[in-house]
């Protein structure tokens, strides 16, 4: 069971490295525009539907039992080991950003746009994917039936009415998820409320069109304290420990690991 494991890890890695720098290096302007798109084309579903999925699947298979043993949020867990690239990738391009406003102020700017898309879009995503998560459950409850998360999409997953789970969530689950969800929103909405209230940038770059918008310090101190305070209030897991003969092969593979 063990050798397996690593067998398909390894084979994740294998297919990521090919992509990384073998099928990449064919999307190139010299190649053939039609080259150029198949190949994109075809990493994506490669990355997407192989490599991605099979990482997510890895990593929701460990979670939980990683949630039980160490009492640590399920949620703060999956942070780190799925939206912390894109944390990084945030921070390393803020850090940029600030260091190359005294002289390239147009680079600056398109650092601090990719800092801003890793962070505030991912926040975005999250809001809005929960909303529909909630909706399409109270959609499911309201008809008695189980539903398509997403219409048309019989892959994309299914739900099924509250009272048909074998496993039901606890009253304080649906507390702290509903109280994350609603602080998440009202900090996202700080900040853009006050990136356009008080953060429009007079003098932009040449050949820059459209207004442009930038988070002011005070409200980016605010953030971070708040965010930290929220990572520790928010720490602990909330979710009773499943039944064992609800709990899936792999999670029962994982459970018998050492920590």
């Amino acid at each position: 069971m063990v050798k397996n494991k690593l067998y398909y890890a390894g084979v994740l890695l294998v297919v990521a490295a090919i992509m990384k720098y073998v099928l990449i290096g064919f999307v190139t302007p010299e190649n053939n525009v039609w080259l150029v798109i198949g190949e994109i084309i075809f990493v994506m579903i490669i990355g997407a539907g192989f490599v991605l999925k099979g990482t997510a699947n890895i990593i929701e298979e460990t979670t939980e039992v990683l949630s039980e043993k160490t009492k640590i949020a399920s949620g703060v867990l999956q942070s780190l080991g799925t939206a912390f690239p894109d944390m990084a990738l945030g921070i390393v391009a803020a850090l940029i950003s600030l260091k190359m406003a005294g002289n390239d102020y147009a680079r600056s700017i398109n650092y601090a746009i990719i800092a801003a898309a890793t962070t505030f879009g991912s926040n975005i995503y999250n809001i809005g994917y929960s909303i529909w998560c909630i909706s399409r459950q109270n959609l499911a409850n309201a008809l008695k039936k189980t539903i398509r998360i997403i219409p048309f999409l019989k892959n994309a997953g299914m739900v099924t009415p509250i009272n048909q789970h074998k496993v039901k969530p606890s009253l304080k689950e649906f507390d702290t998820a509903n109280d994350i969800l609603n602080t998440l929103a009202i900090l996202t909405a700080i900040v853009a409320t006050s990136m356009v209230l008080f953060g429009k940038v007079i003098i932009k770059p040449e050949n820059m069109s459209g207004d442009l918008y930038q988070l002011i310090k005070p409200v980016g101190y605010f953030i971070f304290i708040i965010s930290v305070y929220l990572i520790f209030k928010f720490r602990k897991n909330q979710k009773a420990e499943s039944p064992i003969e609800e709990i899936i092969e792999e999670e029962k593979f994982f459970r018998s690991q050492k920590m």
